[in-house]
C-alpha cells in the first residue's frame, strides 16, 4: 500500500516538473532528418524547395506548427578567426502554412555544419543548425523549435 502511494506521490511530482519546464512555451517547428524514424516516414513526401545539389543530399522535412512563423535556410561556412559559422547564401525564406510538410535537400554532415534554419516567430528569432546532433540514428525522430 505504501509502496503504490510513494509511486502515485512520485509520479505526480514528475508531471508537476515537466508542466513547469514547459510551461509558456510555443512549439514553432518540428525538423524531421532521420529517414530510418516511422514519423519521417509517415510525413510522406513533403513540398520541395530546395532540390538536390549531389549526390550525398537527403531529404529534411519541417512542418511548422503556428501560422506566424518564418523560416530561412542560410548556406554557412566556418569562419577561423571568430570561431563561428558566417552566412554565405540563402536556400529559401518562407511563410509556411499551418501543419502542411515542407522538404529541402540537404546534407547533415558529422563535421562543420553547411547549413542552418533562422526561425522567426513574433519579432524573435532561433537559429538551428544542420549538423549531426539532429540525425542520431534511431534515438532522435525529430527536433522540435520552441519559443
Amino acid at each position: 500500500m505504501k509502496k503504490k502511494r510513494f509511486l502515485n506521490f512520485f509520479i505526480l511530482m514528475l508531471l508537476i516538473i515537466f508542466s513547469a519546464i514547459s510551461y509558456g512555451k510555443t512549439k514553432v517547428l518540428s525538423i524531421y532528418a532521420n529517414p530510418m524514424s516511422r514519423i519521417y516516414t509517415s510525413l510522406g513526401k513533403g513540398k520541395l524547395l530546395l532540390s538536390r545539389r549531389n549526390e550525398f543530399d537527403k531529404e529534411i522535412k519541417f512542418v511548422a506548427k503556428v501560422g506566424e512563423v518564418t523560416v530561412k535556410h542560410e548556406y554557412v561556412e566556418w569562419n577561423e578567426k571568430t570561431f563561428s559559422l558566417y552566412p554565405v547564401g540563402t536556400g529559401f525564406t518562407i511563410k509556411p502554412q499551418k501543419n502542411v510538410v515542407y522538404s529541402f535537400m540537404g546534407i547533415i554532415p558529422e563535421g562543420i555544419p553547411q547549413a542552418r534554419l533562422v526561425i522567426t516567430y513574433k519579432g524573435k528569432q532561433k537559429v538551428v543548425t544542420l549538423d549531426w546532433g539532429m540525425d542520431d540514428g534511431e534515438e532522435l525522430d525529430h527536433y522540435d523549435v520552441y519559443f
